[in-house]
């Protein structure tokens, strides 16, 4: 009997507050939209605790990685203070267990991929820095949820042919979610872009051999084709460990 492949998924960390119903305590969670995907793909979701000193423990278990979305990466990871109102860091804790699971990961030829946050991270972690928002950029489109409604944008996406992204998803254009205000700068070397959106901004990163993808966008909320194959990709390259 062949096991199913085990997909660790970071998760996002609340500190203490004064929410009654919380009793004050702090916690970690999860979308359940993440932990479907991984079902539908195959996979067996694990959640993983922001325990920085516990990654070599977890990737002893894992088959796979998924990194989830969330607030925003701590601009000190990528050399820079704060420098806009618009930055709300998730945690110190979330950030260094990412930051050092990537890398670990990646060490160890582990599958791994990135969602929205979890593009950022790949990026920032492989290297690379971040626009802290997107006003930084000079004639960048619309990327932001609704302040109004609060529901994402849509909009479209040009796949490099030839990429591995492009090989999962069988097109050179699709129309993807959106709900981010920060954005890739400077893409480290060891990535390569396999994704854009019409105003430039990278939306999509992987690495040669294609055991590191990151996607800026949320296929865990879209309900087409494409956005399970990623989840299926991960889930059959994470069987190949085997």
């Amino acid at each position: 009997m062949v096991a199913t492949p085990k997909i660790g998924l970071t998760v996002g960390y609340q500190a203490p507050n004064k929410i009654s119903f919380l009793y004050g305590e702090s916690f970690d969670y999860l979308k359940e939209s993440y932990i479907e995907s991984v079902r539908s793909a195959g996979g067996l979701p694990l959640l993983l605790p922001n325990i920085p000193e516990n990654v070599d423990d977890y990737l002893a278990c894992l088959d796979g990685l998924i990194l989830t979305g969330g607030l925003d990466v701590a601009p000190s990871l990528y050399g820079e203070e704060k420098t806009s109102d618009a930055v709300r860091p998730a945690s110190y804790r979330r950030d260094e267990f990412e930051r050092r699971i990537v890398i670990a990961a990646v060490k160890i030829g582990l599958p791994v991929l990135g969602i929205c946050r979890g593009f950022q991270m790949v990026v920032v972690a492989m290297g690379g820095t971040l626009y802290q928002d997107v006003s930084e950029r000079e004639h960048t489109g619309k990327h932001t949820r609704s302040s109004k409604t609060k529901k994402m944008v849509n909009h479209s996406v040009s796949i490099v042919r030839g990429s591995i992204l492009y090989k999962i998803l069988g097109s050179d254009r699709i129309t993807v979610n959106s709900s981010h205000h920060q954005i890739a700068k400077d893409v480290p070397d060891v990535l390569k872009v396999s994704a854009y959106a019409d105003d430039g901004v990278p939306e999509g990163v992987e690495t040669e051999d294609g055991k590191l993808i990151a996607v800026q966008w949320h296929p865990e909320e879209m309900e087409d084709r494409n956005a399970l194959a990623l989840f299926e990709y991960l889930v059959n390259s994470a069987k190949g460990r085997g």
